[in-house]
């Protein structure tokens, strides 16, 4: 049987998190007659969403989605330690943004510790105004996973993350049922 790769699997839960975000923004009015909402790309990459209904609700958001390529420089050919703090200033512009490998939760003693990696999260946020934001991961143990038993190679959270000027709802982490990617027993995409 053949598996999708984890970028994939990232990719599709960003798209139904971004649909959701867009059902909630767009307006409704109680005889049904709600306009959908409709999304433009911008030349930049970013999305822009509009919606309106004949109560007068509605308006448009930015979107960005951005893989920040926050991987240990040890393991990263992207060069974290230098882009990450170059990429937060270019966060501000949009209401809401999505980030992938913004990863803000690792293995206690494990390989992480003590290496500038664990410093990337906090770097990313660091020139960010968005009132609204996921909060870090809870780790493996709030979502389930005896991480000894179960998974004892993973290394990292799910590096997803939300920043937005639009208020969040609640947010639920769940875990992957199985394990991909490349590092030892697919440990590196398994929360």
């Amino acid at each position: 049987m053949h598996h999708r790769g984890p970028k994939l699997v990232r990719s599709v839960a960003l798209a139904a998190l971004t649909l959701g975000l867009l059902a909630s923004c767009s307006g409704g009015s109680s005889d049904g007659g709600s306009k959908g909402a409709t999304t433009s790309a911008a030349p930049d990459g970013s999305t822009t969403a509009a919606g309106s209904s004949s109560n007068g609700d509605g308006g448009e958001f930015s979107l960005l989605s951005y893989n920040v390529a926050g991987l240990p420089q040890e393991i990263s050919k992207e060069h974290p330690e230098v882009n990450i703090p170059k990429i937060s200033p270019l966060l501000e512009p949009y209401d809401v943004v999505l980030t992938q490998e913004d990863f803000d939760w690792w293995k206690p003693g494990g390989l992480a510790a003590g290496t500038d990696f664990v410093h990337y999260h906090e770097r990313l946020r660091a020139d960010v105004t968005h009132e609204f934001r996921t909060e870090q991961h809870p780790g493996p143990e709030a979502v389930g996973i005896d991480i000894e038993a179960d998974r004892p190679n993973m290394e990292l959270g799910d590096g997803l993350g939300v920043l937005s000027r639009l208020p969040l709802g609640e947010v639920t982490r769940v875990p992957w049922t199985e394990c991909y990617g490349e590092y030892t027993e697919g440990a590196s995409d398994c929360l």
